[in-house]
């Protein structure tokens, strides 16, 4: 029994071991070389605008524009809510920059170079190639579909998104959580940054424009429950807290004042001290107002401070650009590569926002947003072929057992499999109460608009058939009109249909389900769909799966009836025979 590894399901812990491209021209290599240095400078650009950004919010900002200003209260929160965000985005940086960003391994190479023959093979071109590996003219090799060769990295990536020069490495299967994380968390701490330095930004900058000597915050007066035993009465008036303010600020001597009774804005008699000693009370109805003379910033921070607002506003700039278009691909499974396709529907969307984002974050749980490997991708697909068990030499998949039960694990990505999948299996029609079908796939979308559309019904029915992208489309139809309101109680009921009508109207379907598989194997759909496959993790409830098990067990049955009814009536035909004679 040996072991392969299929397409497009490659394992984090495969080495990541790549074939390398032959030599390229010199000038060819001078080029890559130029745009090579240039990539290094703007990642090296991008690290020290990362960590200047942190020491001058902490060490500037924090430490001395808020304690300049008197806004003492405000640092721990600040510190609090920047800080979280910086960590993670700064560990997203390191991860997304020091991961293989998926390299195509020597098993995959190994693989190809035992059943190349067999599998699909197409030249790489700017569109959607479902279920097909293409080959790399430059590197010389058969690589997984959504795989491209980066100029960059001399090298193909799996599922490539682009090669980013802010980290110098390519986004790909292996680092594409990294880079999202990255973008997210940065985001989220430069927006912090900005909204918490605005208003002392804008006081900064007035202030230099103003071509004053110095930045200068103040006088200022803080609040406190209680009253002032010591010192002197400086004056005792009657007049408004503004007013006690303004008076305090103009008197040289003046280090506080108290008042007892609630600030109504009436006035009341104000004691104003030349001594600040201040005795704590909250049980009293005394306040009092302690007076901080103007304080003066050092130009250094005023520099560093403004130099600051800079780099968190250019830091803006980027981050919500790039979040504003590789979030809207990242909920619908595709790549920027892959973005300007337009050849057919999308064949990698699992059907909701969700489904398509745990393709890059994993299955919901305590890490989907901590920078930690939980990809989808990078789930093993290991499967066994078995030829002695197999009556015609049909590669049965069997990836592990439970018990004495073998698992097949399929999908559409799987080229031996493929027959038992509905998107991507074509040329199999189906009749269903005299009507023809031109695949199950249409059969089943076609189904949700029974009661509501069935003018959306027959355009799906009348779709052509022979051809995976028309299962597509009819999958892409099945989601543009309103669904019957008890489709979530018959979904399961109707596939069963159609795919019972599928193997038991094609003979060569059926004795390929009944012969070339193990008749105790339990069948499991591998794909992210968490609701008719296996989640990609297993967590999944894998409907699908069931509804094969459940036909294969219906058609084995029958299988069984036919053959018992055969043998008696020989029986029957002997004893006749017999007694005649």
């Amino acid at each position: 029994m040996a072991e392969y590894v299929l397409p497009l399901a490659v394992s984090c812990s495969l080495a990541q071991e790549a074939r390398h491209a032959p030599e390229p021209s010199p000038d060819a290599t001078s080029s890559v070389d130029v745009a090579q240095l240039i990539i290094i400078l703007t990642k090296s650009f991008a690290v020290v605008l990362f960590v200047y950004g942190g020491y001058a919010y902490n060490a500037v900002f924090l430490s001395r524009i808020l304690q300049a200003a008197g806004k003492e209260n405000f640092v721990l929160p600040f510190a609090v809510m920047f800080n979280f965000f910086y960590i993670l985005g700064l560990f997203s940086y390191v991860a997304a920059t020091l991961a293989d960003p998926g390299s195509v391994p020597e098993r995959w190479l190994s693989f190809v170079e035992r059943v190349e023959k067999q599998l699909p093979v197409a030249n790489p071109r700017a569109e959607w190639q479902p279920s097909k590996a293409t080959r790399c003219k430059k590197c010389n090799i058969i690589r997984p579909e959504r795989a491209h060769h980066c100029h960059f990295c001399r090298r193909c990536i799996l599922r490539m998104d682009h090669h980013c020069p802010w980290i110098n490495n390519c986004v790909g299967m292996h680092n594409h959580k990294y880079f999202t994380l990255l973008g997210i968390y940065a985001g989220l701490a430069s927006f912090i940054a900005l909204s918490t330095i605005l208003p002392d930004l804008l006081t900064c900058l007035s202030s230099v424009l103003r071509m004053d000597g110095d930045l200068t915050y103040g006088p200022s007066f803080t609040k406190h429950s209680g009253y002032l035993p010591a010192g002197s009465n400086v004056l005792e008036a009657m007049m408004t807290i503004p007013e006690a303010k303004e008076k305090c600020a103009g008197m040289k001597t003046c280090k506080g004042f108290c008042y007892i009774g609630e600030d109504s804005g009436l006035p009341l008699k104000i004691y104003f001290k030349d001594k600040w000693q201040f005795w704590p009370d909250k049980n009293s109805h005394w306040t009092s107002y302690r007076y901080e003379q103007a304080a003066s910033l050092d130009d250094t921070y005023v520099f560093q401070f403004l130099l600051l607002g800079c780099v968190v506003m250019a830091a803006n700039a980027l981050l919500v650009p790039l979040n504003c278009s590789h979030l809207p691909n990242l909920l619908d499974n595709v790549t920027m590569i892959e973005s300007n396709y337009d050849n057919m529907p999308n064949p990698f969307d699992q059907g909701s926002g969700m489904s398509n984002m745990a393709q890059i974050f994993g299955s919901p749980g305590g890490d989907l947003m901590l920078v930690l490997t939980s990809c989808a991708f990078q789930t093993l697909a290991l499967t066994r072929f078995d030829h002695s068990a197999t009556r015609h030499g049909t590669m049965a998949a069997m990836a592990r057992t439970a018990g004495a039960k073998p698992i097949i694990h399929f999908s559409g990505q799987i080229p031996e499999l493929r027959w038992l999948d509905n998107l991507c299996c074509a040329g199999y029609p189906i009749e269903i109460e005299g009507l023809q079908w031109p695949s199950t796939e249409h059969y089943f979308q076609a189904q949700k608009f029974l009661s509501t559309c069935p003018e959306l019904m027959e355009r799906i029915r009348s779709l052509p058939a022979d051809s995976v992208e028309s299962n597509f489309e009819a999958k892409r139809l099945g989601r543009s009109g309103r669904l019957r309101s008890d489709w979530e109680q018959v979904k399961y009921a109707v596939m069963r249909t159609a795919v019972l009508a599928k193997f038991s109207q094609h003979e060569d379907l059926r004795r390929r389900l009944l012969q070339d598989i193990p008749r105790e194997a339990i069948f499991v759909e591998h794909c992210a769909d968490a609701e008719w496959g296996d989640g990609g993790d297993g967590s999944g409830k894998n409907l699908f799966g069931k509804v094969l098990t459940e036909v294969r067990d219906t058609l084995a049955k029958q299988e069984g009836d036919s053959l018992s009814q055969e043998t008696e009536g020989q029986r029957h035909v002997s004893e006749t025979v017999g007694a005649h004679a």
